[in-house]
């Protein structure tokens, strides 16, 4: 079996992930439906929106609950997966895990400050590196495959990177009003629908 990359693992050690009969599969269902259409999602308490396809013939969307008060700072967690592949995955349990895209909202942790000379006053650019590298299970920093460009997702600062694995991961990094925002789209060369997807989401995100 494949390792389970990045989301699986983060949800299932994190905040223990789903409990399927009980949470996945419901919202999962009533998520799915019959044609692809265009899916906004816009939340106040996190000040992010992005649109992804929808549907049947598209992607679903699951959003575990965060437990409070992680020491992490995790706040959201949206989980992407195609919805045909889910149904196969479902099928057998034991197998491999297919490609995800995954965004997690969490608070930039103050115990950061006074690290290796960072500061509240540090450049942005100097505390999400800090961020990332302190960060791996949800940065996969660790395993980026060249140094991070630095871009721009509407307007703000941005860590752009891939890394390597049984699944490829395009991660975006984002730092905006006090909360980190990543951004993380799996993909092989066999499932390059999902990274299309996935870069159609990145150019949708809206911080509010």
């Amino acid at each position: 079996m494949k390792k389970i990359y990045l989301v699986i693992v983060v949800v299932v050690a994190v905040i223990g992930y789903f409990v399927y009969t009980s949470i996945l599969k419901p919202q999962l269902d009533n998520r799915t439906v019959t044609a692809v259409v265009p899916m906004t999602i816009k939340s106040s308490d996190t000040s992010l929106e992005f649109t992804y396809p929808s549907g049947e013939d598209g992607y679903s969307l699951i959003e575990p609950p965060v437990p409070e008060g992680l020491s992490d700072g995790l706040r959201k967690v949206y989980i992407l997966m195609d919805t045909h592949d889910y149904i196969e995955f479902q099928k057998d349990k034991n197998g491999d895990t297919p490609p995800t895209v995954s965004v997690f909202v969490l608070d930039f942790p103050n115990s950061l400050y006074g690290l290796n000379g960072l500061t509240e006053d540090s450049k942005r650019i100097d505390k999400l590196k800090a961020w990332a590298q302190k960060y791996t299970k949800y940065s996969s920093y660790n395993q980026k495959t060249a140094e991070p460009e630095e871009v721009k997702l509407d307007g703000a600062l941005t860590l752009h990177y891939l890394t390597k694995g049984d699944y490829q991961q395009d991660v975006y990094v984002v730092m905006y009003n006090g909360k980190v925002y990543v951004f993380n789209g799996q993909f092989t060369k066999d499932k390059e629908n999902i990274h299309k997807m996935f870069k159609e989401l990145i150019g949708s995100v809206v911080f509010d």
